[in-house]
């Protein structure tokens, strides 16, 4: 299966199995939260819970990219992504 396949299918798998749509750092946090806790209980396999950690750090690395490009431009433009009230 291409590589392109697989993270389709876990980008639906977590459409559908996930209660929150990812808004923010918190609701990211939270469904890697849950992936583990499904790993933990068997009821997705170690593939899909790399490819959800696989995803989740390719939305984080374009928060990165944001924070690296506001500092370039000396911009202190809020990034909604990180702008969270814990």
């Amino acid at each position: 299966m291409t590589k392109v396949i697989v993270l389709f299918k876990m980008l639906l798998y977590l459409a559908l199995n996930f209660k929150t749509i990812i808004m923010n750092v918190l609701n990211l946090r939270n469904d890697l939260i849950e992936v583990y806790q499904q790993l933990r209980a068997g009821k997705i396999g170690m593939s899909e819970a790399k490819e959800a950690a696989n995803v989740s750090g390719k939305i984080i690395s374009t928060a990165k990219l944001q924070l690296e490009y506001n500092k370039t431009i000396q911009s202190k433009r809020k990034i909604k992504f990180l702008d969270v009230d814990e």
